[in-house]
């Protein structure tokens, strides 16, 4: 066996080979390097087609047929030939199936995942792009086409749900010959980046693709208290590099941008560490008129945060107490809610400009003996003129909140003490869609 430092350069002689290739017939047999770990954080295993496992460390090199299980607090960068990106999520497991491509002979080539279980992300390369129509991505439910795309993807035996940064997909039922098949199925359902604040699910006892609200599945799927105290199979502490590489996918994080970051990161959890409940906003979300009180995702999740509501631009999260959720326990009667913070825009196609909205005249009472809510907001925008956000709705036990009548759609959260709440609205109008958040104190 040769020495691990031989290897390791004759591996990237290999990556370096086949970068350099010239597009004509590439491709990638079983025992071709595909692609490499570039950023590794916590616990995760290659496993190899033949059943071998192996620990995944930078610059660990990927073939097809590899498979990558991350473990609870693991994270995985990886890095294609042909510059694809894909980020595998915490307690994940994802195969490449077939990674190849062919200019001359564009039948013989095909890019096919599977995603298992958990989130990954997918940021389609120059293969993917030359030939769309032979990529795919498999859950246990669904076949997923891309057309030249950046998406996340959350699935498991009984769910699948994506949302699109840029590009579109097609989602549809894995049948048939849609199941046999590569690239986009006939009767898929599209979702583009211009669908602002809408994922597409699957559900196994639904059994076609519906549009929804999205989520925001790259927080969704942090264990906040692993990332801060786990430990990775050399026994090596987790620091806050790790937790905020964990915790941040867009844009992919490289490891020589990681420590500028986490100081800007840390500096921004200190100065916006009063009270519980705390608005995140993704990096690569434009911000809504009038938000001057939200945070970056990644400086929220250095300090400890629980996930209570979230569209994919914006998370409302809940301080917890060291590692530990802090318990709902809001006592009874009926409160009365004075506004502290709002935001608000009409979110329109990707070519034109948010409307900026303002918000008066609001109102909340949450009755916490009968767990539920009533809400009132009078916006007002340039091309919007006045309406009206009306919603009630129930609280449940964690004292997340969700509408259950009104002309708008609402979900937020109460502290522990239910002194403090926050919710996020959504409202189809005539100039495109109202999209507003909320912080409330009493």
């Amino acid at each position: 066996m040769l020495p691990k430092t031989i290897r390791t350069i004759s591996e990237r002689i290999a990556i370096a080979a086949l970068l350099a290739a010239v597009p004509g017939v590439q491709a990638s047999p079983s025992d071709a390097v595909v692609a490499q770990a570039t950023l590794v954080i916590g616990q995760a295993r290659i496993v190899h087609a033949d059943g071998r496992s192996s620990w995944v460390e930078r610059g660990s090199t990927i073939r097809v047929g590899d498979a990558i299980h991350t473990e609870l607090g693991g994270h995985v960068h990886l890095r294609f030939v042909d510059g694809a990106l894909v980020s595998v999520r915490p307690s994940s497991r994802m195969q490449i199936q077939s990674y190849a491509y062919s200019a001359d002979q564009p039948q013989a080539g095909a890019i096919k995942f599977k995603l298992e279980e958990g989130v990954m992300r997918s940021i389609t390369g120059q293969w993917g792009g030359a030939a769309r129509e032979r990529f795919r991505l498999n859950t246990p439910l669904a076949a997923i086409g891309v057309k030249g795309t950046d998406f996340v993807v959350k699935a498991n035996d009984h769910s699948t749900a994506a949302a699109v940064f840029t590009g579109a997909i097609t989602v549809a039922s894995l049948q048939g010959e849609c199941g046999r098949g590569l690239g986009s199925c006939q009767d898929g359902r599209l979702l583009s980046a211009d669908m602002k604040g809408q994922m597409i699910e699957m559900l196994r006892l639904q059994g076609m693709p519906q549009l929804a609200p999205a989520e925001d599945f790259m927080v969704a799927s942090l264990p906040q208290a692993v990332a801060r105290t786990g430990v990775d199979h050399r026994a090596r502490p987790l620091g806050d590099a790790a937790t905020l590489a964990a915790a941040a996918d867009k844009p992919l994080l490289s490891e020589s941008r990681l420590a500028g970051a986490v100081t800007s990161a840390l500096a921004e959890t200190q100065a916006s560490d009063a009270g519980t409940l705390h608005w995140g906003r993704y990096a690569w979300a434009q911000p809504l008129s009038g938000d001057s009180f939200s945070q970056q995702v990644d400086a929220a999740m250095l300090s400890a945060h629980e996930r209570l509501a979230g569209n994919g631009a914006y998370t409302l999260l809940r301080k917890m107490e060291g590692s530990q959720p802090i318990a709902y326990a809001p006592g009874a009667g009926v409160a009365q809610f004075q506004l502290t913070g709002a935001a608000a825009s009409v979110v329109r196609p990707a070519d034109q400009p948010l409307e900026p909205v303002s918000i008066s005249a609001a109102t909340l009472k949450v009755d916490f003996d009968k767990s539920r809510f009533d809400t009132r907001l009078q916006v007002q925008g340039p091309q919007l003129g006045q309406d009206v956000v009306q919603a009630a709705g129930s609280i449940d036990a964690l004292g997340q909140m969700r509408a259950a009548s009104g002309n708008v759609s609402v979900q937020g959260g109460l502290s522990g003490n239910g002194r403090e709440a926050g919710y996020l609205f959504q409202k189809a109008v005539p100039s495109g869609m109202l999209q507003g958040m909320t912080l409330w104190g009493r």
